[in-house]
């Protein structure tokens, strides 16, 4: 489940620096300048992230960014049982 997983925000001042995954979106204001998105990862599980994740941003600019995890448990020696499971963070500035 996307909550399993901690989203951490690194960036000038965000809100809130880190929640727990949500398939639905999670709002993130920020000051202008350069971020990045990381996980708390789990066993078992591989990430990606999408290119919105990491960057710069400038005001008035919002950005969406998505981490899917992937389950992989070995079923038997041919097979593997895969989920798949998104946490959505939305980035946009602070109006401050």
């Amino acid at each position: 489940m996307p909550s399993d997983f901690t989203i951490n925000i690194h960036a000038n001042d965000p809100f809130p620096s880190s929640f727990r995954g949500s398939s639905s979106g999670i709002p993130i204001r920020l000051h202008m300048g350069m971020y990045s998105v990381t996980e708390t990862s789990l066993p078992g599980y591989n990430s990606t992230l999408s290119d919105d994740c990491s960057g710069g941003i400038m005001s008035v600019q919002t950005k969406k960014c998505i981490v899917t995890n992937f389950y992989s448990q070995r079923v038997n020696s041919t097979s593997n049982n895969t989920n798949a499971a998104s946490n959505i963070a939305e980035i946009g500035n602070k109006t401050s």
